[in-house]
């Protein structure tokens, strides 16, 4: 076996066993092969022996310090393998040539490719970068291979099922130890997790700074020098500064003060404000860790050298942001609030002076129902002193209607009807009952103040009851003689009369006869002045009505039978609140009409809502009412004998407060316009 076939051997058994072969001079083609085979290296042999022996000693070390070498580099990759593979991160080696000669099996797990997909695909690490990182990625090769020291960047990828990864690159060149470039080591940490913690620390920051910013009560982040960091609107708003004229000012001086009331002149903006509340409060929850809640105090907040008495309400709370301590402060401006406090309690003490000093009686009572719903007692919760003092009564409050009032269910039902409508409905009333128990009248007001519960306000009426009857006895009496007397002159009229008849006109004395006409026309007036007195006597008797204005004038029209001139009604589903002799006007301005329009042919009503209230018009084609009579034709004895109608009718509107005048133009007809006040007329079937 010759020198080259056992080195062929050789390497075939152990590629990092030395081997040194010897060869002679000029055998040039035999050194060659056995390099190829793997030779260390060659010695050429040489005569003189001790140079032949130094020169294979310094071939052994050398050879023998590589092999140190490379097994120190062996069990050095072993290391590194094997953290690398039992690292969560995924790393990987290029060597000086681009190549990837190392991936941990981690990689799968962050990209979801294996280390095969990886070595038979060199450009699969540059497709996985995320399309709008890409520029800044090719930036950082760039840097890595230029750079010494370890280098990272935060970029996404897309990971293998499509979703998208952030991952840290972080990448180290490595030198060997006699410095020559061996190649980069890469590491990657799957930080997808890091940065949604990260995205939602901002989500939430912002969110802090959109509540801060909009919160309407005044807020301050303030360091521990006292010195204001960030304010919001509301406070920039409360002290009349711009938010950013406020940032690096300090509370108490400089910018805004605030003084207790016992100093309402301040410190005149000094650059310490020991007399400031708030400063001194602020400094005291950064150095003692306290916190100030719900602190309602009255102060002079002095903004621009102009001192202002407001309430504020201040909440303060120590907070600790990256590492440095601030604190919190929630300034709320509650003056308007405390003002209507006040305006609050002063009504209060109006009202319960009102209360105590009405001369009206007051009680408060809670509805009672039995088993079925229907109301059979209440309790007074609250009286006042006219109560007593109305009714006689005494120590009600707390107690049952029924135990101070024993027999009020059976002799005044209709009283508790009426209460426990108005609790149920909520709808006010006010009525008059003959409170029989006590033996008097009341007028009684309802209303609900709250679920449950009733008010009534009353008066004791008594009195006003017995003079009303009285008065209406007494009205009664004077009507029947009136009736009487009336009766009777009208008898005696009507025999003087016939007497007249009698004696006739035809033998007597001209100048005789001209005072028998004369007492004739005067005994007819006595006539109408004992008609009038007939009508006049029932104005105000009866309570007014509602009443329709079409009918009550079809009415009268249907009444005088059949005419030449035209009667038109233009008004439709309107009442009016008059007397009930209210037809007696609609009579008269029709009587007077056809009596004194001599050319007149048409009559008209018609009606129209004005800004006064509802108008009536009563317009004729005739020939009219000269100006200068115009007022005087309501009187009682003026113009045509007109007077005592039109009087009649005045005084009958009036009794609600409704007016009569005349608006007609001489010559071309009259015109009798009767307005009705607002509340005295209404609508009706409109909507049907």
């Amino acid at each position: 076996m010759d020198g080259i076939s056992f080195l062929k051997e050789v390497r075939s058994i152990n590629t990092n066993i030395p081997f040194i072969i010897f060869t002679a001079f000029g055998d040039e083609s035999t050194v060659i092969d056995a390099l190829n085979n793997g030779a260390d290296f060659y010695l050429k042999k040489n005569y003189d022996i001790l140079i032949q022996f130094f020169e294979l000693i310094q071939i052994v070390k050398m050879l023998v310090a590589r092999v140190h070498s490379e097994e120190l580099l062996r069990k050095s990759e072993e290391k590194f393998r094997t953290i690398a593979e039992c690292s969560n991160d995924w790393v990987y080696w290029i060597n000086p040539h681009g190549s990837m000669v190392y991936i941990s099996p981690s990689c799968e797990r962050i990209t979801g490719y294996n280390q095969e997909e990886f070595y038979l695909d060199p450009g699969l690490r540059d497709r996985i970068v995320f399309l709008e990182d890409i520029t800044v990625w090719d930036t950082y090769k760039i840097t890595c291979s230029n750079e010494r020291i370890p280098i990272s960047l935060d970029f996404r990828i897309i990971h293998k099922n499509g979703s998208i990864r952030w991952v840290r690159h972080t990448c180290q060149q490595v030198f060997g130890s006699n410095g020559q470039y061996v190649g980069l080591v890469a590491n990657i940490l799957d930080i997808s997790s890091l940065k949604d913690i990260e995205a939602q620390v901002l989500c939430e920051r912002n969110n802090f700074l959109e509540i801060f910013r909009a919160s309407p009560v005044g807020l301050l982040l303030i360091n521990k020098d006292t010195e204001i960091t960030k304010a919001n609107d509301a406070f920039s708003t409360m002290v009349l500064h711009e938010p950013a004229d406020i940032i690096r000012k300090r509370a108490g001086g400089g910018l805004f003060c605030v003084h207790s009331l016992e100093d309402p002149r301040g410190c005149g903006y000094s650059s310490s404000c020991p007399a400031c509340p708030l400063r001194n409060g602020i400094e005291a929850v950064i150095r003692d860790k306290t916190r100030i809640h719900d602190g309602i105090i009255a102060l002079n907040l002095v903004i621009r050298g102009t001192p202002e008495q407001r309430w504020l309400k201040i909440n303060a709370e120590p907070v600790d942001i990256e590492g440095e301590g601030y604190v919190i402060v929630a300034i709320d401006d509650i003056t308007k609030l405390c003002q209507i406090d006040d305006a609050l309690r002063e009504s209060e003490e109006r009202y319960r002076s009102l209360f105590e000093n009405m001369l009206e009686g007051y009680v408060y009572c809670q509805m009672l129902y039995d088993t079925k719903g229907n109301p059979n007692d209440c309790i007074c919760l609250d009286v006042n002193d006219a109560f007593g003092q109305l009714t006689g009564l005494k120590e009600v409050k707390g107690k049952l209607i029924s135990e101070v009032v024993p027999d009020v269910m059976e002799e005044t039902p209709e009283l508790f009807d009426i209460c426990n409508s108005v609790v149920v409905t909520g709808e006010p009333t006010k009525f008059e009952i003959n409170f029989t128990p006590l033996h008097i009248w009341l007028q009684i007001s309802v209303f609900r103040p709250k679920e449950g519960h009733f008010v009534a306000v009353f008066e004791n009426i008594t009195e006003r009851k017995l003079a009303n009857e009285a008065l209406v006895s007494i009205n009664h009496k004077l009507n029947l003689l009136s009736n009487i007397i009336r009766h009777d002159i009208g008898n005696e009229l009507q025999v003087m009369l016939g007497y007249l008849e009698i004696i006739g006109y035809n033998e007597l004395d001209p100048k005789l006869q001209e005072h028998i006409r004369r007492i004739n026309i005067s005994a007819q007036n006595i006539g109408q002045l004992l008609a009038f007195s007939k009508d006049y006597q029932n104005i105000g008797v009866k309570v007014p009505i509602w009443q329709d204005v079409k009918s009550a004038i079809t009415r009268i029209v249907n009444s005088m039978g059949s005419t030449s001139i035209r009667i038109e009604i233009d008004i439709f589903g309107v009442e009016i609140y008059a007397d009930p002799l209210v037809e007696k006007v609609y009579y008269n301005l029709i009587e007077n009409a056809c009596r004194h329009g001599e050319k007149i042919s048409q009559i008209r009503f018609y009606g129209r809502e004005d800004v006064g209230g509802y108008v009536i018009v009563c317009e004729d084609d005739g020939i009219g009412i000269p100006d200068e009579y115009k007022k005087k034709i309501f009187n009682r004895e003026y113009f045509k004998h007109t007077g005592f109608g039109l009087n009649l009718s005045r005084e009958i509107l009036d009794i609600t407060g409704i007016t009569i005048q005349e608006t007609g133009t001489p010559g071309t007809g009259a015109k009798f316009e009767i307005l009705v006040p607002r509340g005295k007329y209404r609508f009706i079937g409109l909507g049907e």
